[in-house]
């Protein structure tokens, strides 16, 4: 009876251990939110449609040499490496298109840390930077002479280029209204 008694005590005592570790590691992960969860469709931002060619394309950590564009390297050569990422391409009116690329950075502190190592070396190589939407330069910003924007929401960073022919003001509220969208499906 003495030994049931210790087995039932020790199974009790893992199986506790296991709930809270579970717990703690949601917790420490900034939720239940993933990459494949961000995909962006009409309903989050209407006019805009998935491209026939560049689907959404959810790229491991393991995969994560092959970057976008080259855009992954700088991340890996800081320390900066992401748990997982994801490519999209969006089609809008006329010649109207948007890259999106969401990384995962597992903290926010990471994420923010890749978001401030992005922009301070594009403010050295005098790219010109501005605010966007209502978000402080901290989270995000836009890149008036390349219509892109960086912002990091929780642990996530996320990577806009606007393309086709639009002007400024056209670009940097396509890209807002994108980082919007962002935040809300992230929930930060």
């Amino acid at each position: 009876m003495r030994l049931r008694n210790s087995r039932v005590a020790a199974i009790a005592l893992i199986s506790l251990c296991i709930i809270t570790s579970c717990k703690l590691v949601e917790e420490e992960g900034g939720g239940t939110v993933k990459v494949a969860d961000l995909r962006i469709t009409e309903a989050e931002i209407s006019g805009w449609t998935e491209d026939k060619f560049e689907t959404f394309t959810e790229i491991g950590a393991l995969a994560q040499n092959s970057g976008f564009n080259g855009k992954a390297y700088f991340y890996e050569e800081r320390g900066l490496n992401f748990v997982e990422s994801a490519y999209q391409e969006l089609s809008g009116e006329g010649d109207a298109a948007v890259a999106c690329c969401v990384m995962d950075f597992s903290t926010a502190q990471v994420a923010e840390e890749a978001f401030t190592e992005r922009t301070q070396e594009d403010a050295q190589d005098q790219l010109p930077q501005s605010s966007i939407g209502g978000y402080s330069e901290s989270t995000a910003l836009f890149y008036r002479s390349e219509y892109w924007a960086y912002a990091h929401f929780d642990r996530f960073l996320i990577w806009i280029e606007v393309q086709g022919s639009m002007d400024q003001d056209a670009a940097k509220t396509t890209a807002a209204s994108f980082l919007e969208a962002y935040e809300a499906m992230i929930g930060s």
